[in-house]
């Protein structure tokens, strides 16, 4: 049952488990509002249907069938195991899984993947999401990623919203490619000697080359994780499932660029 929310004519609605937000006043069809409260695209819906000036195609998107694939991704959302994700993560993950939901079963037919029941989507139809990106494997495999979670979640004995897991008999593209070029010994001597000790690039350079970090890690790196002759901080990667905490001595190759960088020009320093 509907209950109202803290703004005019809002109402809240957790129809198969999935929060959605209408604008529904008296003698009025209701609306659908976009977003969550307090975001923009929630805020702007909310007053243009307040002023009466939705637009129909700002109803929002259409709501998904019980037991389809879309429905099956709608509840994941809600779920713990992705609302722990990191916030760069979570996102990336739904506009894949959105983007894939949207695409027609055929070229031109009007049938969609977020509307095929999941009992008809195996292997086969996981298949020929992957392929569509074929040209850019890694999209590819995000793609298969993304759906493996989707399916590793609702297999699982306390969840027990699909039978079985159609992803995980896909299997990913193989990486293609060298991968990023590793800087010589030269390449490295020239940047240091265009960048000097004492400028933000030179500062960079050295935290990469002497800690061996994610850049998600070096960019936060500032004197409040030195102590002692030691650089201690938790990686960013996984924090908020499976923190990692590390200590590393400061090589003395490092200690010459942070001693006399300038709060101005450093990273977090």
């Amino acid at each position: 049952m509907p209950k109202k929310f803290s703004l005019k004519y809002v109402v809240e609605d957790r129809t198969d488990g999935v929060l959605r937000f209408y604008f529904r006043r008296k003698g009025q069809k209701k609306i659908r509002l976009p977003g969550v409260p307090g975001s923009d695209e929630f805020n702007n819906a909310y007053y243009d249907a307040l002023n009466g000036k939705m637009k129909e195609e700002r109803a929002g998107p259409k709501l998904s069938n019980k037991g389809t694939l879309r429905w099956l991704c709608e509840q994941y959302f809600q779920a713990a195991e992705y609302k722990k994700l990191d916030q760069r993560t979570r996102h990336v993950r739904k506009l894949i899984i959105e983007h894939l939901w949207a695409e027609p079963v055929k070229p031109g037919s009007s049938k969609l993947f977020e509307d095929m029941p999941l009992s008809a989507l195996g292997p086969k139809a996981i298949r020929v999401l992957r392929d569509r990106k074929a040209e850019t494997p890694e999209a590819a495999n995000d793609r298969l990623k993304a759906l493996r979670a989707v399916f590793n979640w609702a297999t699982k004995k306390d969840v027990e919203l699909a039978l079985t897991n159609p992803a995980r008999d896909v299997a990913y593209f193989k990486s293609t490619g060298d991968g990023f070029h590793s800087w010589t010994d030269e390449e490295v001597a020239a940047f240091e000697e265009r960048h000097p000790i004492g400028t933000k690039a030179r500062l960079a350079l050295t935290l990469m080359l002497y800690t061996s970090q994610r850049r998600s890690d070096v960019v936060l790196f500032g004197k409040q994780h030195i102590t002692n002759g030691w650089l201690k901080f938790t990686q960013q990667k996984n924090r908020n499932r499976k923190p990692i905490s590390l200590e590393i001595p400061i090589h003395p190759g490092c200690s010459a660029s942070l001693m006399p960088a300038p709060a101005a020009i450093s990273l977090s320093w």
